[in-house]
């Protein structure tokens, strides 16, 4: 939010001691933002937001009430949180996740089967009106609740779930559609996870991490943590172990250093305590090359001391010339993490000093 204020959205009944159904703004210093008001909140717990490009706030959930006003499962609430009185769609049941897309369109997916009195079962693409936008064509959508979605760079969406077809064609729990709606051929999961999926977030290098509740994915142990490959096949290269013990439902991909941050009903990952929320170890080849930056050079009676900034579990070789032409490599460096430190002690020949990355 603008000013670093934050909204909060769940299943609560207060906060600060004030009544606030499940929606609520608080300033930057954690102080209930009193301007954001929408008097009696909602009547059943919110499960998604996402805000417009005007400021107005989409939510989607387990409601059909916003403030008293009938709003089955999505409402638009205007940035003073009073409900937007423009905008009332009818859902037929619940809205897991929303994403706003080019132009204020907006994408929908959950456990519902109609929009607006129209079959678009488990994914919906609504005008800025809230009007079903018929240019988008999911045919006869997903046979289950679609949990959670990712809108790609190309226009394309990704669609993870409780399914196991879409459009009346094989997808087990996780899909990849057209811009159009349509199902992407080019995708697919195989035989896929074997349970619930209810999250997922992209890598840099376009490797999806998903989380649920699933405990192997095509044939594989993979517990509620694993990684699929661009075409939707299982990464084998991604392995944490025992994973989690209980159901995962939020995973972030960390691009600074390639780690995984998840969340859940756990309370142990790969075997070690860990109450609800962990940190996997990543790869480092998901990270994109970062630029090589000397940020501090002291000099020494043979050499220099060099401190420069580098991206952890990435190797640095550290290069000795006295003319700038012939290079001789000194030391290697495998860097911990975003600040490096080494000592060059290349001898009173050594006037030129150069560090380059090595691995990954």
């Amino acid at each position: 939010m603008d000013g670093g204020d934050l909204l909060v959205a769940g299943n609560f009944n207060s906060v600060n001691g004030l009544l606030k159904n499940r929606v609520a703004e608080l300033n930057s210093d954690g102080t209930l933002d009193a301007s954001f008001d929408l008097p009696l909140g909602l009547n059943g717990q919110v499960s998604a937001m996402a805000k417009q490009s005007d400021g107005k706030l989409l939510i989607g959930g387990f409601f059909d009430k916003s403030s008293a006003a009938k709003r089955d499962h999505l409402a638009r609430l205007n940035a003073d949180g009073t409900v937007d009185t423009q905008f009332a769609v009818t859902v037929d049941n619940n809205v897991q996740s929303v994403t706003v897309l080019a132009g204020d369109k907006v994408l929908i997916t959950g456990s519902f089967q109609t929009v607006n009195g129209q079959s678009s079962p488990g994914v919906a693409r609504l005008l800025p009106t809230g009007k079903l936008d018929t240019d988008f064509k999911p045919g006869t959508g997903a046979n289950g609740t679609v949990y959670d979605s990712f809108l790609l760079a190309d226009g394309k969406v990704l669609i993870v779930g409780d399914f196991t077809q879409f459009n009346s064609q094989s997808r087990v729990r996780a899909a990849r559609l057209n811009t159009d709606g349509t199902l992407d051929a080019s995708f697919d999961t195989g035989f896929g996870p074997n349970s619930a999926v209810y999250t997922l977030d992209l890598q840099d290098d376009g490797k999806i991490l998903i989380g649920g509740d699933f405990t192997s994915v095509s044939g594989l142990q993979r517990n509620r943590i694993a990684r699929l490959n661009v075409n939707g096949s299982l990464d084998e290269s991604f392995k944490t172990g025992d994973g989690a013990d209980g159901a995962v439902y939020s995973v972030v991909f960390q691009p600074e250093d390639g780690r995984v941050l998840i969340a859940g009903a756990f309370s142990h990952a790969d075997l070690q305590p860990r109450n609800g929320i962990a940190r996997i170890n990543g790869d480092p080849r998901a990270v994109p090359i970062g630029v090589i930056t000397i940020t501090s050079i002291v000099s020494t009676p043979t050499g220099v001391v060099l401190t420069f900034d580098s991206q952890r579990d990435v190797s640095y070789g550290l290069d000795i010339s006295s003319d700038l032409v012939n290079w001789t490599q000194l030391t290697t460096i495998s860097a911990s993490g975003g600040v490096s430190t080494v000592t060059a002690d290349g001898g009173p020949s050594a006037q030129f000093y150069r560090i380059h990355r090595l691995s990954p």
